[in-house]
């Protein structure tokens, strides 16, 4: 198993030194420096641990986003000042091992990368065994955007989302004001899903639908509209900046569509889009994330209470997010 510590302090070194005397094992260290260019083709299957004293904030968030898309990739943090809060998080956005002050003084050995591994076991059949769940109808894409070309039709996780209350902005606000906040929006969403492999694919001024690659293994989008949901007043404070509680409709969807580049979308005849759209308009609710049943199977069993069902639409069965009482009203 190959093991990359990135980091530039030699006393986290120290604590990985029974590591590289393992058989086992083959340790490397690397600086913080070195980390993107290896994201780009990191060997396969690896374990990266990232001390993020010495990586920066956005670089180690960047690494954790691309363990969701590069199969036999695996990210454990180490954080020996433990300065990171909610440590459930990083778990949830598939980080395999957390590492603080207590547990690098014991020492970092072979035992816990092979735990770390029965955890997140890095085996691509593994990976791929989807048995359940696997649709004969799925049309994947195995590289994602890689292998999609124009005119053809593939499976993709698809999110509706909508900003609320621009109608009722527009009565009271100027143009400039609704643009601008319009924009953010756009720019917010963008920020959101790109690192997911999402592409905002068709966009109405403050609604939108965000195309993602589905593997068959996992709804690239969930965690983050859950985030979404439940971080709406620091989002509100921090980017939208207009003393409002900022909420969006959500509505989340597996199916099966024609591709287009972004602005070519006009001929596609889809009931798979036509569905989404409906769902959204229609059938949600403002400040509400809701799921159709084909993303049911892909929900983490801790996060699967958190949904309840809210109906039939069209056909299909909808679940929707039980929203905790802090996310509603107003700061």
């Amino acid at each position: 198993m190959n093991v990359f510590i990135f980091t530039l302090k030699p006393s986290i070194r120290k604590h990985f030194s029974s590591l590289e005397k393992a058989r086992t094992v083959s340790c490397t260290f690397k600086g913080p420096e070195e980390l993107q260019s290896f994201l780009k083709e990191p060997p396969s299957p690896c374990v990266l641990y990232i001390d993020i004293t010495t990586v920066p904030d956005s670089l180690w968030r960047k690494a954790l986003n691309a363990a969701h898309n590069t199969p036999g990739l695996r990210i454990g943090i180490v954080d020996p000042a433990g300065s990171i809060e909610d440590i459930g998080s990083l778990f949830h956005r598939g980080a395999v091992d957390y590492l603080k002050k207590p547990l690098l003084q014991a020492g970092i050995t072979s035992r816990r990368i092979k735990d770390v591994l029965t955890f997140s076991p890095v085996d691509d059949a593994a990976q791929n065994n989807t048995t359940g769940v696997m649709n004969k109808e799925w049309k994947i894409a195995p590289g994602g955007w890689k292998e999609i070309t124009s005119g053809q039709e593939y499976t993709f996780s698809l999110l509706y989302i909508e900003l609320d209350m621009v109608e009722e902005w527009k009565k009271k606000s100027g143009k400039s004001h609704i643009d601008a906040i319009q924009k953010t929006f756009h720019d917010h969403t963008e920020n959101v899903f790109s690192p997911l492999g999402g592409k905002i694919w068709m966009w109405m001024d403050h609604s939108g639908l965000v195309l993602f690659p589905f593997d068959g293994t996992s709804c690239a989008p969930l965690i983050a509209c859950l985030r979404l949901v439940l971080n709406r007043t620091i989002s509100s404070i921090e980017i939208y900046q207009y003393n409002t509680l900022i909420t969006y409709t959500m509505a989340l969807h597996i199916g099966n569509t024609e591709f287009k580049g972004r602005g070519k979308t006009g001929g596609i005849i889809s009931d798979t889009i036509n569905f989404v759209f409906h769902m959204g308009k229609q059938f949600a609710e403002p400040g509400h994330l809701y799921v159709t049943d084909t993303i049911v199977p892909f929900i983490h069993e801790g996060l699967k209470d958190t949904f309840v069902r809210a109906g039939t639409f069209e056909g299909k069965e909808i679940f929707a997010l039980r929203l905790p009482e802090r996310c509603s009203g107003s700061f």
